[in-house]
């Protein structure tokens, strides 16, 4: 007799869906990929049925896993809304809180912030990751989010804290050369002006990279100005430009838990400070060419 089904295998089922392999599975579910193809085992065992297609390149739906797809996520759903109703009037300042942010608002930013946050309440746990680590606010896979983004996802709630004005930095030594981004959107918008026929020589997939790479001296970047006026070895060669904001973000959900509200408050206060290093000396939002 088959056993019942619990929210485990689900989530399981849906981690396999989402990610179409075991080991990003694993890695989103913290747990290892024996784990989550022993469960994954178990549950097709149990269904009397595969779920999933298995190829060298990952793991696709079979047609039983399309039909019960739309049910699992619809348990997904209902649990996030029990999680929300059961955490968002918790009004104690302990317990955890994650964090997800840029590692450039993360390295500059947002540390000492924690720091103050932690002296003053001790008995909140407050864990940083990375956005490629942690994407999903509406699932709860973190409950605050720092945001660099001119659209923010819509469902959340929050506040745009200051703009992020950029310019174009090298050392003095480096050669006419850029150093880009691996995602390639907008390159022609900071590619333009009188360096525009420089080559991308190097790319890096996070804008504390290429700030890096521009301090080693691998070529010129568009780098936040907070960054680049502050780097003694950079020089600027361009006017500064609006391109991005920041914003702080969590779900409607949690406006009732007193160490989110706590946090929130104190991370947006800390960050508006500062808005005359962040947004220096610019004045308008670069277009597209």
């Amino acid at each position: 007799m088959a056993r019942r089904l619990g929210w485990d295998d689900v989530r399981v089922f849906l981690a396999v869906a989402t990610h179409g392999s075991l080991p990003r599975a694993a890695e989103a579910m913290g747990v290892s990929d024996a784990t989550v193809s022993r469960r994954l085992g178990a549950l097709e065992a149990n269904v009397g049925g595969r779920l999933f297609d298995r190829s060298s390149t990952g793991h696709a739906l079979t047609a039983l896993g399309e039909r019960v797809l739309p049910m699992a996520e619809n348990m997904a759903r209902e649990m996030d809304a029990f999680a929300m109703a059961t955490q968002g009037a918790d009004g104690r300042l302990e317990g955890p809180i994650v964090v997800t942010c840029p590692p450039t608002l993360m390295h500059t930013l947002v540390f000492p912030i924690v720091a103050e946050f932690s002296l003053a309440y001790p008995n909140v746990q407050l864990e940083l990751r990375e956005p490629a680590a942690v994407e999903r606010l509406d699932r709860r896979v973190a409950d605050v989010a720092f945001r660099v983004t001119n659209h923010p996802a819509a469902g959340l709630v929050g506040r745009r804290l200051v703009r992020l004005a950029y310019a174009t930095y090298r050392r003095p030594e480096a050669p006419d050369a850029w150093v880009g981004w691996t995602e390639r959107r907008g390159e022609a918008a900071w590619r333009a002006g009188p360096h525009a026929h420089w080559p991308v020589t190097h790319r890096s997939s996070s804008s504390w990279g290429v700030f890096l790479a521009a301090r080693a001296g691998l070529g010129a970047a568009r780098i936040e100005c907070y960054l680049g006026d502050e780097a003694p070895e950079l020089e600027r060669i361009d006017g500064a430009f609006f391109e991005r904001q920041v914003w702080l973000l969590h779900h409607a959900g949690l406006r009732g838990t007193a160490r989110v509200r706590a946090f929130v408050e104190l991370a947006a206060k800390r960050v508006v400070a500062q808005r005359p290093r962040i947004e220096a000396d610019a004045t308008a939002f670069r277009r597209e060419p």
